[in-house]
Protein backbone atom coordinates (compact mmCIF):
# COMPACT_ATOMS: atom_id res chain seq x y z
CA UNK A 1 0.00 0.00 0.00
CA UNK A 2 1.64 3.40 -0.96
CA UNK A 3 2.06 6.04 1.46
CA UNK A 4 1.71 8.86 -0.60
CA UNK A 5 -1.93 9.83 0.12
CA UNK A 6 -0.82 9.80 3.36
CA UNK A 7 1.69 11.80 3.22
CA UNK A 8 -0.30 14.27 0.99
CA UNK A 9 -3.33 14.85 3.66
CA UNK A 10 -1.05 15.28 6.19
CA UNK A 11 1.00 18.17 4.32
CA UNK A 12 -2.69 19.39 3.20
CA UNK A 13 -3.70 19.59 7.06
CA UNK A 14 -0.97 21.48 7.95
CA UNK A 15 -1.45 23.84 5.59
CA UNK A 16 -4.98 24.67 6.87
CA UNK A 17 -4.16 24.21 10.55
CA UNK A 18 -1.13 26.62 9.74
CA UNK A 19 -3.96 29.12 7.83
CA UNK A 20 -6.44 29.02 10.54
CA UNK A 21 -4.13 29.61 13.17
CA UNK A 22 -2.29 32.64 11.31
CA UNK A 23 -6.31 34.02 10.32
CA UNK A 24 -6.96 33.74 14.20
CA UNK A 25 -3.95 35.64 14.97
CA UNK A 26 -4.71 38.40 12.20
CA UNK A 27 -8.39 38.39 13.75
CA UNK A 28 -7.03 39.29 16.87
CA UNK A 29 -4.60 41.35 15.95
CA UNK A 30 -7.11 43.22 14.57
CA UNK A 31 -9.48 42.89 16.94
CA UNK A 32 -6.45 44.30 19.35
CA UNK A 33 -6.27 47.30 16.79
CA UNK A 34 -9.80 48.09 16.73
CA UNK A 35 -10.29 48.27 20.48
CA UNK A 36 -6.81 50.26 20.83
CA UNK A 37 -8.57 52.77 18.26
CA UNK A 38 -11.61 52.89 20.12
CA UNK A 39 -9.85 53.45 23.81
CA UNK A 40 -8.31 56.64 21.86
CA UNK A 41 -10.92 57.71 20.05
CA UNK A 42 -12.60 57.63 23.49
CA UNK A 43 -9.82 59.13 25.24
CA UNK A 44 -9.80 62.00 22.43
CA UNK A 45 -13.20 62.76 23.15
CA UNK A 46 -13.17 62.93 26.88
CA UNK A 47 -10.34 65.62 26.78
CA UNK A 48 -12.26 67.62 23.91
CA UNK A 49 -15.26 67.64 26.55
CA UNK A 50 -13.34 68.93 29.05
CA UNK A 51 -11.76 71.71 27.41
CA UNK A 52 -15.00 72.58 25.60
CA UNK A 53 -16.76 72.73 29.04
CA UNK A 54 -13.49 75.30 29.68
CA UNK A 55 -14.49 77.42 27.13
CA UNK A 56 -18.35 77.58 27.78
CA UNK A 57 -17.34 78.35 32.00
CA UNK A 58 -15.38 81.39 30.52
CA UNK A 59 -18.09 82.53 27.99
CA UNK A 60 -20.29 82.64 31.11
CA UNK A 61 -18.09 84.57 33.62
CA UNK A 62 -17.50 86.93 30.45
CA UNK A 63 -13.50 86.14 30.28
CA UNK A 64 -13.80 86.18 26.33
CA UNK A 65 -9.75 86.64 26.04
CA UNK A 66 -9.26 83.15 28.00
CA UNK A 67 -12.28 81.69 25.66
CA UNK A 68 -10.53 82.95 22.98
CA UNK A 69 -7.12 81.08 24.14
CA UNK A 70 -8.99 77.83 25.14
CA UNK A 71 -10.98 78.02 21.65
CA UNK A 72 -7.09 77.97 20.43
CA UNK A 73 -5.91 75.20 21.85
CA UNK A 74 -8.69 73.00 21.43
CA UNK A 75 -8.88 73.85 17.83
CA UNK A 76 -5.72 72.35 17.49
CA UNK A 77 -6.42 69.13 18.62
CA UNK A 78 -9.93 69.01 17.34
CA UNK A 79 -10.71 65.48 14.56
CA UNK A 80 -14.01 65.71 13.48
CA UNK A 81 -16.51 67.73 11.85
CA UNK A 82 -18.72 68.07 14.96
CA UNK A 83 -16.01 69.01 17.01
CA UNK A 84 -14.67 71.62 14.83
CA UNK A 85 -18.30 72.97 14.31
CA UNK A 86 -18.78 73.29 18.10
CA UNK A 87 -15.31 75.59 18.26
CA UNK A 88 -16.80 77.60 15.43
CA UNK A 89 -19.80 78.43 16.94
CA UNK A 90 -17.98 78.96 20.65
CA UNK A 91 -16.05 81.39 18.77
CA UNK A 92 -19.40 83.31 16.68
CA UNK A 93 -20.54 83.35 20.32
CA UNK A 94 -17.39 85.12 21.18
CA UNK A 95 -17.62 87.76 18.73
CA UNK A 96 -21.37 88.13 19.19
CA UNK A 97 -21.13 88.63 22.99
CA UNK A 98 -18.34 91.87 22.16
CA UNK A 99 -20.76 93.25 19.27
CA UNK A 100 -18.54 91.79 16.33
CA UNK A 101 -21.47 90.41 14.43
CA UNK A 102 -19.53 90.16 10.80
CA UNK A 103 -16.73 88.50 12.37
CA UNK A 104 -19.09 85.75 14.37
CA UNK A 105 -21.31 85.46 11.11
CA UNK A 106 -18.13 84.60 9.16
CA UNK A 107 -18.08 81.32 11.56
CA UNK A 108 -21.64 80.81 11.61
CA UNK A 109 -21.39 80.42 7.61
CA UNK A 110 -18.46 77.55 7.94
CA UNK A 111 -20.76 76.11 10.42
CA UNK A 112 -23.79 75.70 8.09
CA UNK A 113 -20.80 74.78 5.15
CA UNK A 114 -20.12 71.48 7.66
CA UNK A 115 -23.87 70.59 6.77
CA UNK A 116 -24.37 68.90 10.64
CA UNK A 117 -28.34 69.12 11.46
CA UNK A 118 -27.92 69.73 15.20
CA UNK A 119 -24.71 72.34 14.58
CA UNK A 120 -27.27 73.70 11.55
CA UNK A 121 -29.81 74.73 14.12
CA UNK A 122 -27.53 75.86 16.76
CA UNK A 123 -25.91 78.26 14.19
CA UNK A 124 -29.22 79.73 13.13
CA UNK A 125 -29.87 80.36 16.49
CA UNK A 126 -27.11 82.25 16.64
CA UNK A 127 -27.92 84.10 13.33
CA UNK A 128 -31.49 84.78 14.91
CA UNK A 129 -30.00 86.10 17.71
CA UNK A 130 -27.88 88.36 15.48
CA UNK A 131 -30.36 89.99 14.03
CA UNK A 132 -32.61 90.45 17.05
CA UNK A 133 -29.23 92.87 17.97
CA UNK A 134 -29.20 94.59 15.11
CA UNK A 135 -33.20 95.46 15.49
CA UNK A 136 -34.05 93.05 12.55
CA UNK A 137 -36.81 91.41 14.33
CA UNK A 138 -39.65 90.65 12.41
CA UNK A 139 -36.46 87.71 10.50
CA UNK A 140 -35.41 86.60 13.76
CA UNK A 141 -38.82 86.10 14.67
CA UNK A 142 -38.73 83.74 10.88
CA UNK A 143 -35.69 81.69 12.54
CA UNK A 144 -36.93 81.53 15.90
CA UNK A 145 -40.62 79.66 14.98
CA UNK A 146 -38.40 77.53 11.91
CA UNK A 147 -36.42 76.48 14.97
CA UNK A 148 -39.64 75.75 17.42
CA UNK A 149 -40.57 73.34 15.42
CA UNK A 150 -37.21 71.34 13.84
CA UNK A 151 -34.52 71.77 16.35
CA UNK A 152 -32.91 69.76 19.73
CA UNK A 153 -35.50 70.93 22.73
CA UNK A 154 -32.88 73.11 24.61
CA UNK A 155 -32.80 75.20 21.11
CA UNK A 156 -36.83 75.38 21.13
CA UNK A 157 -36.99 76.78 24.20
CA UNK A 158 -34.38 79.10 23.78
CA UNK A 159 -36.22 80.29 20.61
CA UNK A 160 -39.66 80.21 22.52
CA UNK A 161 -37.92 82.82 25.20
CA UNK A 162 -36.57 84.94 22.35
CA UNK A 163 -39.96 85.14 21.15
CA UNK A 164 -41.91 86.38 24.33
CA UNK A 165 -39.06 89.42 23.98
CA UNK A 166 -40.53 90.46 20.55
CA UNK A 167 -43.82 89.53 20.78
CA UNK A 168 -47.10 91.50 21.92
CA UNK A 169 -48.50 91.40 25.26
CA UNK A 170 -50.85 88.60 24.20
CA UNK A 171 -48.41 86.32 22.09
CA UNK A 172 -45.73 86.55 25.13
CA UNK A 173 -48.13 85.57 27.29
CA UNK A 174 -48.73 81.86 24.91
CA UNK A 175 -44.86 81.80 24.85
CA UNK A 176 -44.10 82.21 28.42
CA UNK A 177 -46.56 79.04 28.61
CA UNK A 178 -45.03 77.22 25.85
CA UNK A 179 -41.48 77.55 27.19
CA UNK A 180 -42.60 76.66 30.60
CA UNK A 181 -44.28 73.34 29.63
CA UNK A 182 -40.68 72.66 27.62
CA UNK A 183 -38.92 73.11 30.78
CA UNK A 184 -38.64 69.35 32.10
CA UNK A 185 -37.47 68.38 28.34
CA UNK A 186 -34.40 69.52 29.13
CA UNK A 187 -31.77 66.79 30.55
CA UNK A 188 -29.13 68.61 31.76
CA UNK A 189 -30.07 70.09 35.35
CA UNK A 190 -27.35 72.70 35.19
CA UNK A 191 -29.12 74.37 31.11
CA UNK A 192 -32.20 73.66 33.29
CA UNK A 193 -31.86 76.26 35.88
CA UNK A 194 -30.27 78.60 33.25
CA UNK A 195 -33.43 78.11 30.95
CA UNK A 196 -35.84 78.62 34.02
CA UNK A 197 -33.72 81.83 35.60
CA UNK A 198 -34.56 83.26 31.73
CA UNK A 199 -37.96 82.40 32.29
CA UNK A 200 -38.33 83.79 35.56
CA UNK A 201 -36.74 87.02 34.80
CA UNK A 202 -39.14 87.77 31.77
CA UNK A 203 -42.15 87.12 33.61
CA UNK A 204 -41.42 89.59 36.48
CA UNK A 205 -40.13 92.60 33.89
CA UNK A 206 -41.48 91.84 30.89
CA UNK A 207 -45.23 93.67 30.46
CA UNK A 208 -48.23 91.58 29.77
CA UNK A 209 -47.27 88.97 31.76
CA UNK A 210 -49.19 89.92 34.96
CA UNK A 211 -50.50 85.96 34.95
CA UNK A 212 -47.23 84.60 34.43
CA UNK A 213 -46.06 85.77 37.88
CA UNK A 214 -47.31 83.67 39.85
CA UNK A 215 -46.55 80.36 38.16
CA UNK A 216 -42.64 81.66 37.81
CA UNK A 217 -42.61 82.81 41.51
CA UNK A 218 -43.86 79.00 42.50
CA UNK A 219 -41.16 77.70 39.48
CA UNK A 220 -38.47 80.08 41.64
CA UNK A 221 -39.04 78.97 45.02
CA UNK A 222 -39.55 75.39 43.76
CA UNK A 223 -35.52 75.96 42.38
CA UNK A 224 -34.46 77.31 45.48
CA UNK A 225 -35.80 74.73 47.34
CA UNK A 226 -34.77 71.90 45.64
CA UNK A 227 -31.80 70.06 47.58
CA UNK A 228 -29.44 70.15 44.39
CA UNK A 229 -29.59 73.97 43.87
CA UNK A 230 -26.23 74.72 45.66
CA UNK A 231 -24.16 72.75 43.53
CA UNK A 232 -24.26 75.72 41.26
CA UNK A 233 -23.55 79.10 43.09
CA UNK A 234 -24.01 81.08 39.96
CA UNK A 235 -26.97 79.74 39.38
CA UNK A 236 -28.07 79.89 42.85
CA UNK A 237 -26.73 83.44 43.44
CA UNK A 238 -28.93 84.51 40.11
CA UNK A 239 -32.12 82.99 41.92
CA UNK A 240 -31.69 84.71 45.26
CA UNK A 241 -31.14 87.89 43.00
CA UNK A 242 -34.90 87.12 41.24
CA UNK A 243 -36.45 86.85 44.75
CA UNK A 244 -35.05 90.00 46.28
CA UNK A 245 -36.13 91.83 43.05
CA UNK A 246 -39.89 90.46 43.26
CA UNK A 247 -39.81 91.19 47.25
CA UNK A 248 -38.59 94.75 46.49
CA UNK A 249 -41.76 96.47 46.54
CA UNK A 250 -43.24 94.97 49.27
CA UNK A 251 -40.72 93.66 51.67
CA UNK A 252 -37.97 95.64 51.34
CA UNK A 253 -36.27 94.09 54.48
CA UNK A 254 -36.42 90.74 53.44
CA UNK A 255 -35.14 91.70 49.27
CA UNK A 256 -32.01 93.24 51.54
CA UNK A 257 -31.39 89.67 53.20
CA UNK A 258 -31.75 87.72 50.06
CA UNK A 259 -29.63 90.21 47.71
CA UNK A 260 -26.59 89.99 50.53
CA UNK A 261 -26.87 86.23 50.44
CA UNK A 262 -26.55 86.55 46.58
CA UNK A 263 -23.41 88.57 46.67
CA UNK A 264 -22.19 86.16 49.20
CA UNK A 265 -22.95 82.63 46.69
CA UNK A 266 -21.71 85.21 44.01
CA UNK A 267 -17.83 85.89 45.17
CA UNK A 268 -15.62 84.12 42.51
CA UNK A 269 -18.01 85.97 39.62
CA UNK A 270 -16.99 89.41 38.78
CA UNK A 271 -19.96 89.83 36.52
CA UNK A 272 -23.01 88.60 38.50
CA UNK A 273 -20.99 90.75 41.79
CA UNK A 274 -21.28 94.19 39.93
CA UNK A 275 -24.82 93.82 39.37
CA UNK A 276 -25.71 92.54 42.88
CA UNK A 277 -24.18 95.18 44.34
CA UNK A 278 -25.76 97.70 41.91
CA UNK A 279 -29.19 95.65 43.12
CA UNK A 280 -28.24 96.05 46.98
CA UNK A 281 -27.41 99.78 46.09
CA UNK A 282 -30.80 100.77 45.37
CA UNK A 283 -32.34 98.69 48.09
CA UNK A 284 -30.15 100.40 50.60
CA UNK A 285 -31.47 104.19 49.34
CA UNK A 286 -32.23 105.48 52.77
CA UNK A 287 -29.02 104.60 53.94
CA UNK A 288 -26.88 106.93 51.79
CA UNK A 289 -23.52 105.99 53.12
CA UNK A 290 -23.95 102.02 52.60
CA UNK A 291 -25.56 102.79 49.16
CA UNK A 292 -22.63 104.77 47.97
CA UNK A 293 -20.41 101.79 49.07
CA UNK A 294 -22.54 99.10 47.66
CA UNK A 295 -21.86 101.60 44.37
CA UNK A 296 -18.56 101.87 44.93
CA UNK A 297 -17.94 97.90 44.92
CA UNK A 298 -20.06 97.55 41.89
CA UNK A 299 -18.01 99.95 40.13
CA UNK A 300 -14.55 97.70 41.53
CA UNK A 301 -16.03 94.87 40.10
Amino acid sequence: MSMKPLNHNYHLLFAINFLLLLACCLSASAAEDKKHAYQATTQHNSVFTASFAKIQTAITRQDYIDAARLIQQAYEQAQTPQQQGRLYLAAAQVYYQQGQFQQAQQLLQQVLALKQPQLNAQAQYQQALILQSRGVNDQAKKFYQQLRHNASPEIQLAATINLIQLSQASDSADYWRQAHDLLPLISDQQQRYQFSIKLIDYALTQKGLQKQTRSAIALLNHLLNHPDSKRYPRLYAQLLALQARYFSDNQPKLALARIQQAIFYAQTQPDLLMRFEWQQARLLGADTNAAIAAYRRAYAH
